[in-house]
Protein backbone atom coordinates (compact mmCIF):
# COMPACT_ATOMS: atom_id res chain seq x y z
CA UNK A 1 0.00 0.00 0.00
CA UNK A 2 2.81 2.14 0.12
CA UNK A 3 3.64 4.86 -2.60
CA UNK A 4 6.73 6.37 -4.09
CA UNK A 5 5.97 10.08 -4.54
CA UNK A 6 7.51 11.38 -7.85
CA UNK A 7 9.14 14.29 -5.72
CA UNK A 8 11.31 11.86 -4.32
CA UNK A 9 12.35 11.18 -7.65
CA UNK A 10 16.71 11.73 -7.61
CA UNK A 11 17.95 9.56 -5.30
CA UNK A 12 18.93 5.95 -5.25
CA UNK A 13 21.02 6.11 -8.63
CA UNK A 14 17.83 7.99 -10.32
CA UNK A 15 19.44 10.84 -12.57
CA UNK A 16 15.97 12.78 -12.90
CA UNK A 17 15.38 16.26 -12.59
CA UNK A 18 13.44 17.75 -9.29
CA UNK A 19 9.96 18.72 -9.87
CA UNK A 20 8.38 22.18 -9.25
CA UNK A 21 4.89 22.68 -7.91
CA UNK A 22 2.63 24.55 -10.23
CA UNK A 23 -1.26 25.54 -8.86
CA UNK A 24 -0.38 22.38 -6.42
CA UNK A 25 0.75 20.04 -8.56
CA UNK A 26 4.41 18.33 -9.15
CA UNK A 27 5.66 19.13 -12.85
CA UNK A 28 7.97 18.79 -14.83
CA UNK A 29 10.85 22.15 -14.42
CA UNK A 30 10.93 22.84 -17.95
CA UNK A 31 9.04 20.98 -20.15
CA UNK A 32 5.70 21.68 -21.77
CA UNK A 33 3.07 19.41 -23.58
CA UNK A 34 0.72 20.83 -25.94
CA UNK A 35 -1.57 20.42 -29.03
CA UNK A 36 -1.67 22.07 -32.31
CA UNK A 37 -4.82 23.27 -33.70
CA UNK A 38 -3.85 22.33 -37.08
CA UNK A 39 -1.27 19.39 -37.19
CA UNK A 40 -0.39 20.41 -40.90
CA UNK A 41 0.96 23.61 -39.13
CA UNK A 42 3.84 21.60 -37.19
CA UNK A 43 7.08 22.31 -39.02
CA UNK A 44 6.15 26.37 -39.41
CA UNK A 45 5.44 25.95 -35.31
CA UNK A 46 8.47 24.05 -34.46
CA UNK A 47 10.52 26.99 -36.35
CA UNK A 48 8.77 29.63 -34.97
CA UNK A 49 9.42 28.20 -31.31
CA UNK A 50 12.78 27.71 -32.17
CA UNK A 51 13.87 31.15 -33.22
CA UNK A 52 12.18 32.11 -29.41
CA UNK A 53 14.36 30.25 -27.68
CA UNK A 54 12.13 26.84 -27.63
CA UNK A 55 13.15 23.23 -28.63
CA UNK A 56 10.19 20.89 -30.07
CA UNK A 57 11.99 17.65 -28.00
CA UNK A 58 9.32 15.30 -29.82
CA UNK A 59 6.39 15.45 -31.86
CA UNK A 60 4.04 12.18 -31.34
CA UNK A 61 2.61 10.51 -34.03
CA UNK A 62 -0.25 8.55 -32.25
CA UNK A 63 -2.24 12.26 -31.70
CA UNK A 64 -1.39 14.37 -34.24
CA UNK A 65 -0.25 17.66 -33.30
CA UNK A 66 1.25 16.99 -30.03
CA UNK A 67 4.15 18.05 -28.65
CA UNK A 68 7.07 17.65 -26.23
CA UNK A 69 8.63 21.54 -25.78
CA UNK A 70 11.41 22.65 -23.85
CA UNK A 71 13.40 25.73 -22.93
CA UNK A 72 15.58 25.53 -20.38
CA UNK A 73 15.37 27.41 -16.94
CA UNK A 74 18.09 29.28 -16.26
CA UNK A 75 21.29 28.29 -14.12
CA UNK A 76 20.72 27.88 -10.51
CA UNK A 77 17.36 29.58 -10.42
CA UNK A 78 15.14 28.87 -6.95
CA UNK A 79 11.96 26.23 -7.30
CA UNK A 80 9.56 29.75 -7.31
CA UNK A 81 11.17 31.17 -9.43
CA UNK A 82 11.57 28.19 -12.03
CA UNK A 83 8.03 27.69 -11.73
CA UNK A 84 6.92 31.52 -12.36
CA UNK A 85 8.80 31.38 -15.83
CA UNK A 86 7.51 28.08 -16.32
CA UNK A 87 3.99 29.63 -16.04
CA UNK A 88 4.89 32.80 -18.20
CA UNK A 89 5.97 30.39 -20.77
CA UNK A 90 2.82 28.05 -20.62
CA UNK A 91 0.79 31.53 -20.75
CA UNK A 92 3.13 33.21 -23.79
CA UNK A 93 2.39 29.97 -25.73
CA UNK A 94 -1.12 29.57 -24.82
CA UNK A 95 -1.55 33.21 -26.17
CA UNK A 96 0.09 32.39 -29.79
CA UNK A 97 -3.57 30.78 -30.96
CA UNK A 98 -1.69 28.01 -32.65
CA UNK A 99 -2.52 25.43 -29.71
CA UNK A 100 -5.57 23.65 -28.66
CA UNK A 101 -4.21 23.65 -25.06
CA UNK A 102 -0.82 23.81 -23.38
CA UNK A 103 0.22 21.59 -20.31
CA UNK A 104 2.67 21.43 -17.85
CA UNK A 105 4.58 17.98 -17.88
CA UNK A 106 2.82 16.13 -15.11
CA UNK A 107 5.11 14.22 -12.59
CA UNK A 108 4.06 10.93 -12.11
CA UNK A 109 3.16 8.75 -8.68
CA UNK A 110 3.97 5.00 -8.78
CA UNK A 111 0.76 3.29 -6.78
CA UNK A 112 2.39 -0.03 -5.01
CA UNK A 113 4.96 -1.46 -3.73
CA UNK A 114 6.45 -4.92 -4.53
CA UNK A 115 6.12 -8.25 -2.38
CA UNK A 116 6.99 -11.60 -3.69
CA UNK A 117 4.53 -14.50 -2.96
CA UNK A 118 4.37 -18.53 -3.99
CA UNK A 119 0.85 -20.42 -5.21
CA UNK A 120 1.93 -23.08 -4.00
CA UNK A 121 2.40 -22.58 -0.20
CA UNK A 122 -0.39 -20.18 -0.27
CA UNK A 123 0.60 -16.60 -0.21
CA UNK A 124 -0.64 -16.09 -3.60
CA UNK A 125 -4.09 -15.56 -2.17
CA UNK A 126 -5.40 -13.28 -4.82
CA UNK A 127 -4.95 -16.56 -7.12
CA UNK A 128 -6.28 -19.17 -4.84
CA UNK A 129 -7.82 -18.46 -1.84
CA UNK A 130 -8.54 -21.45 0.31
CA UNK A 131 -9.34 -19.37 3.45
CA UNK A 132 -5.76 -19.44 4.56
CA UNK A 133 -4.23 -16.94 6.67
CA UNK A 134 -7.35 -15.52 7.93
CA UNK A 135 -8.83 -14.80 4.50
CA UNK A 136 -12.10 -15.86 3.43
CA UNK A 137 -12.38 -18.86 1.20
CA UNK A 138 -12.66 -18.19 -2.65
CA UNK A 139 -11.76 -14.53 -2.44
CA UNK A 140 -9.62 -14.83 -5.34
CA UNK A 141 -9.64 -14.44 -8.68
CA UNK A 142 -10.80 -17.98 -9.59
CA UNK A 143 -7.39 -18.39 -11.80
CA UNK A 144 -7.70 -21.98 -11.50
CA UNK A 145 -11.23 -22.12 -13.13
CA UNK A 146 -9.82 -19.67 -15.67
CA UNK A 147 -6.96 -21.81 -16.52
CA UNK A 148 -9.08 -24.79 -16.83
CA UNK A 149 -10.06 -22.53 -19.99
CA UNK A 150 -7.29 -20.61 -20.96
CA UNK A 151 -3.71 -19.84 -19.89
CA UNK A 152 -3.18 -16.96 -22.31
CA UNK A 153 -2.02 -16.55 -25.89
CA UNK A 154 1.30 -15.35 -26.69
CA UNK A 155 0.45 -13.22 -29.66
CA UNK A 156 -1.30 -11.13 -26.81
CA UNK A 157 1.52 -8.43 -26.15
CA UNK A 158 0.46 -6.71 -22.72
CA UNK A 159 2.87 -3.18 -21.80
CA UNK A 160 3.96 -3.01 -18.63
CA UNK A 161 4.69 0.85 -18.01
CA UNK A 162 6.49 1.01 -14.86
CA UNK A 163 9.97 1.34 -13.84
CA UNK A 164 11.23 -1.15 -16.57
CA UNK A 165 11.33 -5.42 -16.61
CA UNK A 166 14.01 -6.90 -15.17
CA UNK A 167 14.19 -9.25 -18.26
CA UNK A 168 16.87 -11.59 -17.02
CA UNK A 169 14.83 -12.90 -14.56
CA UNK A 170 14.27 -16.72 -14.79
CA UNK A 171 10.21 -16.02 -14.18
CA UNK A 172 10.27 -13.52 -16.99
CA UNK A 173 13.06 -13.95 -19.38
CA UNK A 174 10.92 -16.81 -21.51
CA UNK A 175 7.72 -14.31 -21.71
CA UNK A 176 9.56 -11.07 -22.85
CA UNK A 177 8.76 -9.63 -26.21
CA UNK A 178 11.27 -9.55 -28.68
CA UNK A 179 12.33 -6.87 -31.55
CA UNK A 180 13.13 -8.91 -33.81
CA UNK A 181 14.37 -6.03 -36.25
CA UNK A 182 16.30 -4.97 -33.52
CA UNK A 183 20.58 -6.43 -33.28
CA UNK A 184 21.22 -6.62 -29.63
CA UNK A 185 24.22 -5.19 -28.43
CA UNK A 186 25.53 -3.64 -31.84
CA UNK A 187 24.46 0.32 -31.00
CA UNK A 188 23.09 1.30 -34.11
CA UNK A 189 19.47 1.72 -34.41
CA UNK A 190 18.89 -0.99 -36.71
CA UNK A 191 14.91 -0.65 -37.68
CA UNK A 192 15.30 3.54 -37.67
CA UNK A 193 12.69 3.72 -35.07
CA UNK A 194 14.85 6.73 -32.96
CA UNK A 195 15.54 3.36 -30.30
CA UNK A 196 19.18 1.95 -29.96
CA UNK A 197 19.08 -1.77 -29.28
CA UNK A 198 15.66 -1.82 -27.93
CA UNK A 199 15.60 -6.04 -27.46
CA UNK A 200 12.70 -6.10 -25.20
CA UNK A 201 10.97 -2.41 -24.70
CA UNK A 202 11.94 1.11 -23.95
CA UNK A 203 13.42 3.92 -21.99
CA UNK A 204 11.81 6.98 -22.39
CA UNK A 205 12.66 8.20 -18.86
CA UNK A 206 16.03 8.52 -19.81
CA UNK A 207 15.98 8.42 -23.27
CA UNK A 208 17.56 4.90 -24.27
CA UNK A 209 16.36 1.43 -25.43
CA UNK A 210 17.10 -0.54 -22.43
CA UNK A 211 13.92 -1.11 -20.14
CA UNK A 212 15.72 -3.06 -17.17
CA UNK A 213 14.38 -2.52 -13.83
CA UNK A 214 17.28 -1.77 -11.57
CA UNK A 215 16.81 -3.99 -8.33
CA UNK A 216 16.11 -0.90 -5.94
CA UNK A 217 13.45 -0.24 -7.43
CA UNK A 218 11.42 -3.63 -8.63
CA UNK A 219 8.04 -2.18 -9.14
CA UNK A 220 7.28 -3.05 -12.78
CA UNK A 221 9.07 -6.43 -12.23
CA UNK A 222 6.47 -7.26 -9.62
CA UNK A 223 3.71 -6.34 -11.81
CA UNK A 224 5.14 -8.01 -14.75
CA UNK A 225 5.41 -11.31 -12.49
CA UNK A 226 1.98 -11.04 -11.29
CA UNK A 227 0.59 -10.80 -15.09
CA UNK A 228 2.56 -13.02 -16.69
CA UNK A 229 5.53 -15.26 -14.85
CA UNK A 230 6.07 -18.54 -16.30
CA UNK A 231 4.42 -21.65 -15.24
CA UNK A 232 6.11 -25.00 -14.36
CA UNK A 233 9.63 -23.90 -14.34
CA UNK A 234 10.50 -24.95 -11.01
CA UNK A 235 10.44 -21.56 -10.34
CA UNK A 236 7.95 -20.28 -6.98
CA UNK A 237 6.08 -18.11 -8.59
CA UNK A 238 3.03 -18.09 -11.25
CA UNK A 239 1.35 -15.55 -13.25
CA UNK A 240 -1.93 -14.70 -14.09
CA UNK A 241 -1.88 -15.50 -17.74
CA UNK A 242 1.27 -16.87 -17.98
CA UNK A 243 1.12 -17.94 -21.93
CA UNK A 244 1.51 -13.88 -22.68
CA UNK A 245 4.05 -11.80 -24.16
CA UNK A 246 5.36 -8.85 -22.28
CA UNK A 247 7.01 -5.25 -22.98
CA UNK A 248 8.74 -3.34 -20.94
CA UNK A 249 7.90 0.44 -21.17
CA UNK A 250 10.22 2.01 -18.18
CA UNK A 251 8.74 5.66 -16.97
CA UNK A 252 10.34 5.83 -13.80
CA UNK A 253 14.09 6.08 -13.53
CA UNK A 254 14.97 9.23 -15.36
CA UNK A 255 12.14 11.25 -13.68
CA UNK A 256 8.53 9.78 -14.17
CA UNK A 257 6.22 12.42 -15.99
CA UNK A 258 3.52 12.41 -18.18
CA UNK A 259 5.61 13.02 -21.56
CA UNK A 260 7.46 9.43 -20.79
CA UNK A 261 4.28 7.72 -20.36
CA UNK A 262 2.85 9.19 -23.71
CA UNK A 263 6.09 8.21 -25.56
CA UNK A 264 5.37 4.66 -24.05
CA UNK A 265 1.71 4.53 -24.82
CA UNK A 266 2.68 5.53 -28.34
CA UNK A 267 5.51 2.92 -28.70
CA UNK A 268 3.41 0.19 -27.24
CA UNK A 269 0.82 0.62 -29.97
CA UNK A 270 2.85 0.79 -32.78
CA UNK A 271 4.79 -2.06 -31.72
CA UNK A 272 1.58 -4.58 -31.59
CA UNK A 273 0.43 -4.60 -27.80
CA UNK A 274 -3.54 -3.88 -26.77
CA UNK A 275 -3.04 -4.24 -23.34
CA UNK A 276 -1.49 -1.97 -20.64
CA UNK A 277 -0.77 -2.22 -17.23
CA UNK A 278 -0.27 0.96 -15.84
CA UNK A 279 -0.26 1.41 -11.88
CA UNK A 280 0.35 4.72 -11.31
CA UNK A 281 -1.20 8.11 -12.00
CA UNK A 282 -2.18 11.70 -10.11
CA UNK A 283 -4.82 13.85 -9.10
CA UNK A 284 -6.83 15.99 -11.21
CA UNK A 285 -6.39 16.56 -14.67
CA UNK A 286 -4.17 15.47 -17.35
CA UNK A 287 -5.42 16.37 -20.57
CA UNK A 288 -2.69 15.17 -22.91
CA UNK A 289 -2.55 11.68 -21.71
CA UNK A 290 -6.14 11.30 -21.95
CA UNK A 291 -5.95 12.17 -25.82
CA UNK A 292 -3.34 9.74 -26.21
CA UNK A 293 -5.24 7.12 -24.16
CA UNK A 294 -8.45 7.73 -26.23
CA UNK A 295 -6.20 7.12 -29.15
CA UNK A 296 -4.72 4.68 -28.08
CA UNK A 297 -8.43 3.02 -27.76
CA UNK A 298 -9.08 4.00 -31.03
CA UNK A 299 -5.86 1.48 -31.96
CA UNK A 300 -7.35 -1.73 -30.27
CA UNK A 301 -5.83 -1.10 -26.37
CA UNK A 302 -6.99 -1.49 -23.36
CA UNK A 303 -5.32 0.24 -20.12
CA UNK A 304 -5.59 -1.75 -16.76
CA UNK A 305 -5.22 1.20 -14.25
CA UNK A 306 -4.68 1.67 -10.49
CA UNK A 307 -7.34 3.56 -9.08
CA UNK A 308 -4.93 4.27 -5.97
CA UNK A 309 -3.56 3.81 -2.87
CA UNK A 310 -4.84 6.86 -0.68
CA UNK A 311 -8.05 5.98 0.84
CA UNK A 312 -9.57 8.53 -1.14
CA UNK A 313 -13.13 8.78 -3.37
CA UNK A 314 -12.24 9.29 -6.61
CA UNK A 315 -15.42 10.63 -7.28
CA UNK A 316 -14.75 13.63 -5.09
CA UNK A 317 -11.25 14.14 -5.96
CA UNK A 318 -10.69 13.06 -10.03
CA UNK A 319 -7.28 10.07 -10.62
CA UNK A 320 -5.85 9.53 -13.80
CA UNK A 321 -5.59 7.57 -15.64
CA UNK A 322 -7.75 5.69 -13.89
CA UNK A 323 -10.73 8.23 -13.76
CA UNK A 324 -10.88 9.10 -17.79
CA UNK A 325 -13.98 8.31 -18.61
CA UNK A 326 -13.15 6.35 -21.69
CA UNK A 327 -14.29 2.97 -22.65
CA UNK A 328 -10.78 2.01 -22.70
CA UNK A 329 -9.71 2.54 -19.35
CA UNK A 330 -10.42 0.19 -16.42
CA UNK A 331 -9.90 1.41 -12.60
CA UNK A 332 -8.59 -0.99 -10.45
CA UNK A 333 -9.05 -0.88 -7.01
CA UNK A 334 -7.51 -3.31 -4.16
CA UNK A 335 -8.97 -5.63 -2.00
CA UNK A 336 -7.88 -8.21 1.07
CA UNK A 337 -8.12 -11.38 1.70
CA UNK A 338 -11.56 -11.14 2.69
CA UNK A 339 -12.73 -9.86 -0.40
CA UNK A 340 -13.02 -6.11 1.37
CA UNK A 341 -11.51 -3.08 -0.02
CA UNK A 342 -7.83 -2.90 1.29
CA UNK A 343 -7.63 -0.60 3.41
CA UNK A 344 -5.10 1.89 1.44
CA UNK A 345 -7.53 1.59 -1.69
CA UNK A 346 -8.97 4.27 -3.14
CA UNK A 347 -12.66 3.41 -4.45
CA UNK A 348 -15.76 5.68 -6.19
CA UNK A 349 -19.07 4.07 -7.01
CA UNK A 350 -19.23 6.05 -10.60
CA UNK A 351 -15.13 6.06 -11.17
CA UNK A 352 -14.00 2.74 -10.11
Amino acid sequence: GGQLQAAQLGQAGDAGPQVVQVGGVDVHPTHILARLRDPAQAGFVAKRLSANGYTVKRQYRLVPGMMLIERPAAPLGQAGQVARELKRRIAELQSSGWFLYVETDRAITLYATPSDAAFQDGRLWGLLNNGQNGGVDDADVDAEEAWDITTGNRQIIVSVIDTGVRYTHLDLASQMWVNEDEIAGNSIDDDFDGWVDNIHGIDPASGDGDPDDPIWQGHGTHCAGTIGAAANNDEPHVGVAWDVTLMACKIFGGGGFTSAAITSVEFSVENGATVANCSWGGIGSNPPLYDVFAAGGDAGMVFSCASGNSAMDNDLIGDWPSGFDLECVIAVAASDNRDEPAVFTNYGLESV
